[in-house]
C-alpha cells in the first residue's frame, strides 16, 4: 500500500533544495513539471477534510479484506469452475480497459489543439479539448489578442495552467473565469490593451490559483483585472521586467488578504517608491525589488513586516531605515550589490556575514524568475 505513494513522492523529495527553501528555478518554471508535482502529490497527501476519508477509508477496507481472506483461503488440489470464471473475468476486464483507453486516445486526437502543451485523455467524455497546460501564442496564431472563442473548447475542470504570450494588444478574454481549477496564470512578452473586471482574477473564480506571473509586459499601471480581491491561495506574484511605474493605493485592500503569499517580485520595473509595502502586516520569504529606480524606503512601519530574503540590488538606495535591519529570522539577508549604499558604507558594515550584504548576489537571480531558462519555452 505504501509503494505507489513512495514512487510518486521520492523524486520530488530528492529534488528539494533546503538552502533555497524550495525547488530549483529550472524545475519550478518548467510548465509540465510544476503541474505534475501539484497534481501527483494531491493524490497522496491530505489537503482537505474530505481527503482524509477518501485516502484512509480505502486502505482500512483493504486491510480488513486481507484479514478476512487470510481466514477463508485454503489450499485447493483442483481448479474449480469459479477459479476459471474469475480468470476469464479478469481477462475481459483487461480488454475493456484497453478498449476504453484506445477510444479515449482516438476521441482526444480529434479535438486536440496545437496550443495544448499537456493534453489529457479521460475516459467516456464529451466533445471537449481536455488540456492541463494551454499556451496561446498570438504571433503563431496571427492575432493581436486571444478571444473567448479560442478558449471555448477547453474543458472547465481540467485546465491547470494558462499562458498568453507574444500578444501586441491583449484584451484578456472573460472566458478565463470559467477555469476554477486554474493553478497558474502567466502573461509573457505582451502589451495589455485591456484587462477589465469582466475577466478579473478573484477568489470566487479561481479559488486554487497558486501563482500569477507577468514577465516582459507592457503596462504603466496595474490593470483592473488584478485589482480585485485576489485568491487567498496565491503564494507567488511576479510582475517583472515591465514598464510598471506606480502601484496605486487601492492595490493594498485587494492584496491584503493573501495569507499564503510568500514570494513577491517586482524586479526590473520603473518603480520609484514602495511605501505601500511598509503599511501591511505581511510575512514574505522572498521580496524582490531590485533593478528599480527606488531611492528611499519607508522610514517606519506601522504594522509588522517580516522578510527572510530582501533583494534591493541595483537600486538607488543609499540609506537603510532602522526597521529593515531587524533580524526577522536566522536566514534574513538584504542583497544590495550595485547600490549607493554599498559604495558609501564602511567595509565592516557590509562584510561577508552581515545582514545587509554587498558581497553576495541574490542566489535566486532575476527575482526568482529565470528569464534565460524560460526563454526556450516562450519562443515566437
Amino acid at each position: 500500500m505504501q509503494l505507489v505513494p513512495l514512487i510518486i513522492f521520492t523524486p520530488y523529495y530528492k529534488s528539494y533544495e533546503s538552502h533555497l527553501f524550495g525547488f530549483s528555478a529550472q524545475l519550478v518554471y518548467n510548465d509540465e513539471w510544476f503541474v505534475n508535482m501539484i497534481l501527483e502529490n494531491k493524490q497522496i497527501f491530505v489537503c482537505r477534510g474530505v481527503d482524509l476519508l477518501t485516502k484512509v477509508v480505502p486502505h482500512l477496507t483493504l486491510l480488513e479484506c486481507l484479514q478476512v481472506m487470510k481466514e477463508l483461503i485454503h489450499k485447493s488440489r483442483r481448479k474449480s469452475r469459479a477459479t476459471k470464471a474469475t480468470h476469464a473475468m479478469f481477462i475481459v476486464f483487461g480488454m475493456a480497459v484497453l478498449v476504453l483507453h484506445g477510444l479515449a486516445i482516438w476521441s482526444s486526437s480529434k479535438l486536440t489543439s496545437p496550443s495544448c502543451v499537456v493534453p489529457l485523455r479521460p475516459w467516456l467524455t464529451g466533445n471537449w479539448c481536455y488540456c492541463s497546460v494551454f499556451k496561446y501564442n498570438c504571433f503563431r496564431a496571427g492575432t493581436k489578442t486571444a478571444m473567448d472563442a479560442d478558449l471555448e473548447l477547453l474543458h472547465d475542470n481540467t485546465l491547470n495552467v494558462l499562458i498568453f504570450e507574444h500578444c501586441p494588444a491583449l484584451e484578456m478574454p472573460a472566458g478565463i473565469r470559467r477555469f476554477q481549477q486554474l493553478l497558474g496564470l502567466e502573461v509573457y512578452n505582451t502589451t495589455i490593451a485591456a484587462w477589465t473586471i469582466d475577466a478579473a482574477i478573484t477568489r470566487e473564480s479561481h479559488p486554487d490559483l497558486a501563482y500569477l506571473i507577468m514577465p516582459f509586459v507592457n503596462m504603466s499601471a496595474l490593470p483592473e483585472g488584478i485589482l480585485q480581491p485576489l485568491p487567498a491561495s496565491l503564494t507567488d506574484i511576479e510582475i517583472i521586467h515591465s514598464n510598471l511605474s506606480t502601484l496605486p493605493n487601492d492595490v493594498i485592500e485587494p492584496w491584503q488578504g493573501l495569507e499564503h503569499l510568500d514570494t513577491l517580485s517586482l524586479i526590473g520595473n520603473q518603480l520609484t517608491a514602495v511605501s505601500e509595502f511598509g503599511q501591511q502586516d505581511r510575512h514574505y520569504v522572498f521580496l524582490s525589488l531590485g533593478y528599480n529606480p527606488i531611492s528611499t524606503l519607508p522610514s517606519a512601519v506601522s504594522k509588522p513586516l517580516r522578510i527572510a530574503f530582501l533583494s534591493l540590488e541595483h537600486t538607488a538606495i543609499a540609506l537603510l531605515p532602522d526597521w529593515i535591519k531587524h533580524p526577522w529570522s536566522d536566514t534574513y539577508q538584504i542583497y544590495l550589490q550595485g547600490t549607493p549604499y554599498c559604495a558609501t558604507s564602511a567595509p565592516d558594515a557590509v562584510q561577508d556575514d552581515a545582514i545587509a550584504t554587498c558581497v553576495h548576489a541574490d542566489p535566486r537571480g532575476d527575482g526568482r524568475y529565470p528569464a534565460a531558462f524560460t526563454r526556450q519555452f516562450r519562443q515566437l
